[in-house]
């Protein structure tokens, strides 16, 4: 199965792309922070990256 890391911080995004990629039978770890993302690549070795283009402090 493809894992994909979401990595944003509006969740209502994040519900709507893992629902999305979800039903296209993808593997998903959404993640709300940049600190969460590196954890999350690190353990689960993603093969696709999705990130939000801007994020507050």
């Amino acid at each position: 199965m493809t894992r994909v890391l979401v990595v944003e911080d509006d969740p209502q995004l994040v519900r709507a792309l893992v629902l999305s990629l979800r039903a296209r039978r993808y593997g998903v770890d959404p993640a709300p922070d940049g600190v969460t993302a590196l954890r999350l690549a690190a353990a689960r070795r993603p093969d696709v990256v999705g990130m939000g283009h801007r994020f507050g402090t």
